[in-house]
């Protein structure tokens, strides 16, 4: 680096576990857009759109992690460098008196080109934002920013920071400044390795197979592009979810994990259950984690030992008991945690994913009142053959994300009318036993009998007492995983405190 150089950094430390398995995944495998996270919305009043740059901005002389690049090249092990000073400023395009037609044709052409352009690692920012004046008072965005610089909270608390400027038409944010990412790497390398292994080892002691996906199907010649089946559930179950859920003195989220669990169960003939779950990733024992941005959220293994005489609820409570506790290890790096249980790096230790998202879909007006935020949507793949996520809103939608080589386009609906059935029945059902929901004769959706289950390769059911064959595509040069394997992707944001349904954890 020359002195020039070296007088525009401002920081230099290590990356996560996390970082480092994207940052393998990425060189080792690289593909337009993997890990570029993508929102997109339209926004309805009279924007200033000087003062939104300068808003942006702001949020990059505010927070660290958005003026940070990555160096691996000549260096013992990958670090993220922060500069003191990156400028950043909205792409602006203007599309006046073009039909809707033609503006949405461009539009998604435009999305589609962000995201194939990707984002320089070495060169801050990783993100871009384009604003396309459609008309009088009526905008579309594009906002591309990549995975190992942020995750869905963070994506929150960079709207709320952007949205304050504006409206203040100041150069700076308000406040104090927030908590740097490099206490969160400082904090990670004081945790005892010994007691979180200890843990893991105990919560999946005794748990040898993979529970397949329910109607999966082997499908080579399928494209490999993840699709999405979306599905409504209307006002009343979350309704009615969310007053057993009080009653039970528990969050919803855990209602919508119970109902997952029971599903993969009834559909596979499984009763000892493991599915991915999101979590947040911020220890809140970090005094002001909460306003920091940097990439937290992780996805780790959710068991579920269903036993047909409990009932239902005690079932429920149980659930809500075990989350707390793995509370503690929420920053364990998904890949370590197979080897630990006696098993080879890489060992895939589940094929489905729960996902709960906290952003909303439908028009918002933002704090000022003088802008609408609209058509809001963010893109982001799962990672997973298969994926439940919802969303809140006025009525909770279930999207089921697949991958058509595993779950055919035909079976995503069996999916989410399936658990849709059981949020239906779950709030009548506590007071009996496991069972009856278990039971093939028990109310359900309304769909053609499954498929029969097939693997991508190997047995129909993996059984982790045989051990799978490592593999790695890494070329010359590249940063090793560091025992990290299968790393999360999940446009998510798991929220403190009593979630609504969808909406996270304790």
């Amino acid at each position: 680096m020359t002195p020039a150089g070296r007088t525009s950094v401002e920081d230099v430390y290590t990356l996560t576990p996390v970082q480092l398995g994207i940052l393998f995944e990425v060189l080792a495998e690289p593909a337009p857009g993997m890990y570029l996270d993508q929102m997109t919305c339209e926004v309805r009043g009279p924007l200033d759109e000087a003062a939104f740059s300068r808003a942006w901005q702001a949020a990059v002389d505010r927070h660290p992690t958005l003026r940070t690049g990555f160096v691996w090249n000549g260096v013992s092990k990958p670090v993220q460098i922060v500069h003191r000073r990156v400028p950043f400023a909205v792409t602006w395009l203007a599309w006046r008196g073009l039909d809707e037609a033609e503006c949405e044709r461009r539009f998604t052409e435009l999305s589609e080109a962000e995201r194939r352009r990707g984002v320089t690692l070495e060169t801050p920012p990783l993100m871009r934002v384009v604003g396309v004046r459609m008309g009088d008072e009526r905008y579309r965005f594009v906002w591309s920013i990549h995975h190992l610089i942020e995750d869905a909270w963070s994506i929150s608390v960079l709207m709320k920071e952007v949205l304050a400027a504006y409206h203040a038409r100041a150069d700076r944010i308000a406040g104090p400044p927030p908590r740097p990412y490099r206490d969160f790497v400082a904090w990670l390398k004081r945790q005892d390795p010994r007691a979180t292994e200890a843990f893991w080892r105990e919560y999946l002691g005794g748990w040898h197979q993979v529970t397949p996906i329910p109607f999966g199907r082997h499908r080579p010649e399928a494209p490999s592009e993840e699709r999405m089946y979306r599905m409504s559930l209307g006002a009343d179950i979350p309704r009615r979810l969310a007053t057993a859920a009080k009653r039970l003195r528990i969050t919803e989220h855990i209602l919508l994990q119970t109902a997952w669990a029971l599903l993969l169960a009834r559909e596979t003939g499984e009763r000892d259950i493991v599915f991915g779950t999101v979590v947040a990733g911020r220890p809140m024992e970090l005094a002001g984690i909460d306003a920091t941005v940097g990439p937290f959220i992780n996805t780790l293994p959710a068991r579920v030992r269903l036993h047909p005489g409990e009932p239902l609820a005690e079932l429920a409570r149980r659930l809500h008991a075990e989350q707390r506790l793995r509370h503690r290890v929420e920053h364990t790096p998904l890949g370590r945690i197979a080897p630990w249980i006696g098993h080879r790096q890489g060992t895939r230790l589940f094929e489905t994913a729960l996902i709960a998202l906290s952003a909303r879909l439908g028009a918002t007006r933002d704090d000022a009142g003088a802008l609408v935020f609209d058509r809001v949507r963010s893109s982001g793949r799962a990672s997973f053959p298969l994926a439940m996520r919802t969303r809140p809103g006025n009525e909770t939608v279930l999207e089921v994300l697949h991958d058509p080589r595993r779950i055919g386009t035909e079976d995503a609906p069996r999916v989410a009318h399936g658990l849709r059935t059981l949020l239906d029945t779950l709030p009548d059902a506590l007071d009996g036993p496991v069972e009856r929901l278990l039971d093939r004769s028990a109310p359900r959706a309304s769909m053609p009998r499954p498929a029969p289950f097939a693997r991508r390769s190997g047995p129909a059911r993996a059984d982790l007492r045989q051990p799978p064959v490592a593999q790695s595509g890494a070329p010359p040069g590249a940063p090793r995983p560091d025992a990290e394997g299968h790393r999360p992707r999940a446009i998510a944001t798991p929220t403190p405190g009593e979630g609504r349904f969808g909406e996270g954890r304790t």
